[in-house]
């Protein structure tokens, strides 16, 4: 069965808080970093050691506040969200 089409992606305000729903997996190939979850992949312009840090943080069930991130974070989690991987609270 094919994985639906991503939503829309999410809107957030700085006083959100969010939490993974699914995994989320990130790999660093050819200089890139590729994120993927419920079977979507993207490619971001956040750090290795930022994108682990806050995909580290999801996927422990962490609350992540919006508005303690970067707008690259922020816009992970945008498009997390239109993946149905994070939810906010």
């Amino acid at each position: 069965r094919p994985v639906p089409p991503p939503a829309r992606p999410g809107y957030f305000t700085d006083d959100d808080a969010v939490r993974s729903v699914e995994r989320v997996l990130w790999a660093e190939a050819a200089g890139r970093r590729l994120v993927a979850a419920c079977g979507h992949t993207l490619e971001t312009d956040l750090t290795a050691p930022e994108l682990s840090a806050i995909v580290g943080l999801l996927n422990a069930g962490e609350e992540v506040t919006v508005g303690e991130l970067t707008p690259p974070a922020r816009s992970l989690l945008s498009r997390l969200a239109g993946f149905r991987a994070v939810e906010r609270l």
